[in-house]
């Protein structure tokens, strides 16, 4: 190879200097192996949900799914830190740092929306999965099942 995986790896470990902080990256390794073993309450909820007690999909990326809340809470929180300092610069008598302000303001508004946003993990986990060409059929589809 030519060493994509690596550069993944270390984008998503935050070892590129001058790599914007207020991205956040997961990386998911090409090659997933299955996992047989038998899951307990992957979701984090005491309910009982789940359709079977193996791994799949679904269960897979809501298992990853607070890391990957913890890191773009994080990412939110450098890119506020990163307009609030735009803030502090800007001149608030003139008119054109007034609309730059204004500007600013909605955008932090919109990042901190986001992250106390409580929309249901599930929905996320299934849209990803979507996204990434998994069909709806396979979100509850044993791992081992699955080529």
């Amino acid at each position: 190879g030519s060493g994509k995986s690596t550069l993944l790896r270390r984008i998503s470990a935050k070892k590129i200097p001058g790599f914007p902080p207020h991205l956040s990256t997961l990386y998911i390794p090409q090659e997933v192996f299955a996992h047989s073993h038998i899951v307990e309450d992957v979701d984090g909820d005491d309910d009982d949900d789940d359709d079977c007690n193996y791994m799949t999909p679904l269960k897979m990326v809501l298992r990853h799914g607070k890391d990957v809340s913890k890191i773009a809470n994080q990412a939110a929180k450098n890119k506020i830190q990163e307009l609030e300092t735009q803030l502090d610069e800007l001149d608030l008598e003139n008119e054109d740092d007034n609309a730059k302000v204004e500007h600013i303001c909605e955008e932090i508004s919109n990042l901190e929306e986001e992250m106390n946003n409580d929309n249901d993990d599930s929905d996320k986990a299934k849209e990803a999965l979507t996204f990434f060409g998994i069909p709806s059929s396979c979100h509850n589809t044993n791992t081992t099942s699955l080529s």
